[in-house]
C-alpha cells in the first residue's frame, strides 16, 4: 500500500503518472503488505519539485555605458544531496535554446554589459549535480541598450531682435536615444 501528501488516487500501479503530477517536494510512504509486523516494511521516498523562487527582471532600457540592473535567479525546494551550478547564458533571439554561455557568469546573479547598443537575451540554467534532479531554466530576461542621442538638427545659433520683436522658435531634430 502507498500512501502519501499530494498523491491523491496512487496505488503503486500508477507511480510514474503520479510522480509527473507533483507539484511541490512531497514524501510519498510505501509499505510492502504480507510483511510481517517486525520487519521494517516501508521505505519513503521525498520528490523534490526544484523551481525559481525569484526570476530575472523581465525586460530593461538604457543608454550605452548606462548601468543595467543586475539579473538574478533564487532556486526554491533544491534536493539537499545535490549541489547546484549556474551558467548565465546570452542569445540574439527571444529563446532559452542556441544561446551562448557567458565566460565567468556562474553565480547567481549576473550583470550584463552596455557597451554596445542592440537587444539581448539572457537566461540562467542551473545544474544540480549529485542529487538526480535535473536542472532548470530561467525565464528569459531582455536587455535593451539604446545608441546615445545624435542631434541632427541645431537650433539657429543666434538671433538679432528688437524691443517687442518676437523671436523665431527654437528647433533641434534628434536621432537615436528616448523621448
Amino acid at each position: 500500500m502507498l500512501s502519501g501528501d499530494n498523491t491523491p488516487g496512487f496505488d503503486g500501479n500508477n507511480a510514474n503518472q503520479i510522480l509527473e503530477s507533483i507539484s511541490s517536494n512531497t514524501v510519498i510512504t510505501a509499505t510492502i503488505p504480507g510483511v510481517p509486523a517486525q520487519c521494517d516494511a516501508t521505505d519513503t521516498l521525498t520528490v523534490y519539485v526544484t523551481t525559481f523562487s525569484v526570476q530575472p527582471t523581465a525586460s530593461q532600457t538604457l543608454c550605452v555605458g548606462g548601468t543595467t540592473t543586475a539579473l538574478s535567479v533564487t532556486v526554491a525546494n533544491p534536493d539537499p544531496a545535490g549541489t547546484l551550478s549556474y551558467q548565465w547564458y546570452s542569445n540574439t533571439i527571444n529563446s532559452v535554446t542556441g544561446g551562448t554561455a557567458i565566460v565567468g557568469a556562474t553565480t547567481a546573479s549576473f550583470s550584463p554589459s552596455a557597451a554596445v547598443s542592440g537587444t539581448t537575451y539572457y537566461y540562467c540554467i542551473v545544474s544540480i549535480a549529485g542529487g538526480g534532479c535535473p536542472s532548470i531554466t530561467s525565464s528569459i530576461s531582455e536587455v535593451i541598450v539604446l545608441a546615445d542621442p545624435t542631434i541632427t538638427t541645431q537650433p539657429t545659433p543666434t538671433q538679432t531682435i528688437c524691443v517687442g520683436g518676437v523671436p523665431s522658435n527654437l528647433t533641434l531634430a534628434y536621432s537615436n536615444g528616448t523621448g
